[in-house]
């Protein structure tokens, strides 16, 4: 794909996120966000990794947009379910070691920023591919199941994010 297809999705998600902090999708808005992006993008790839951002960063924007959307359903569901255990007291916090398998610190980190954003579970550290997880209804203390209870389905949209 020519590169600037896939230096205009990145600028697409500069331009969201750019409107997201000013809180109004105007012209002058988009196109100073386009701007912003634009020279963002320049300055990144000239001075900071030598070379193009999105071979640093691949992104499929279709996939972006849909683990994004399962993000939100995600927290969503969390948040009612850790309003149910602090109202009637059922909570039972732990501190779990689990171990991902995605293989690099761009993913990994993305899925530990996942799992901090979903109430109920805040990542402390990571190390290599293992995380470890405040989790506020740790129902097991085995590694292999609480990893699939905390990690759901996000770790497995982003193996295949690049797809």
């Amino acid at each position: 794909m020519k590169k600037w297809l896939l230096d205009m999705q990145w600028l697409f998600v500069f331009v969201v996120v750019w409107i997201i902090l000013y809180a109004r999708a105007d012209l002058i808005i988009i196109l100073s966000g386009a701007l912003v992006g634009v020279f963002s993008l320049w300055i990144t790839e000239k001075y900071l990794i030598g070379s193009s951002y999105y071979h640093h960063y691949p992104i499929n924007l279709f996939k972006l947009i849909s683990y994004f959307a399962y993000l939100l359903i995600e927290i969503y569901a969390s948040g009612i379910h850790t309003i149910k255990l602090i109202i009637t007291g059922a909570v039972n916090p732990k501190v779990i070691k689990i171990t991902t398998e995605l293989d690099d610190d761009y993913s990994i980190s993305i899925l530990a920023n996942s799992i901090t954003l979903t109430p109920g579970t805040v990542t402390i550290d990571k190390n290599g591919k293992e995380l470890t997880v405040l989790w506020l209804n740790a129902v097991t203390t085995d590694p292999k199941i609480a990893g699939r209870m905390i990690k759901g389905n996000l770790e497995r949209r982003l193996m295949h994010r690049r797809e």
